[in-house]
């Protein structure tokens, strides 16, 4: 149902993307392991989201919004 949309994707990209993404609250490593803390609304989330609607609207996406409100 959805193979023609797998072989459209460029894998190697979403990767690259999720591997910057991750970066933003990144904790490192040693004894707590690899993992990304970035609290809602936090300074790192906000520019996680930034880069994100970057992305999304170099790819051509238009109307992106970030929400900066709490729930």
């Amino acid at each position: 149902m959805f193979g023609h949309i797998v072989s459209l994707t460029n894998t190697s990209r979403v990767l690259e993307d999720l591997h910057v993404l991750r970066g933003f609250g990144a904790t490192g490593g040693g004894l707590d392991g690899y993992g990304v803390t970035r609290p809602a609304l936090s300074e790192e989330d906000m520019r996680a989201r930034r880069w994100l609607k970057n992305r999304m609207e170099s790819a051509g996406l238009n109307g992106v919004q970030v929400d900066t409100s709490p729930a």
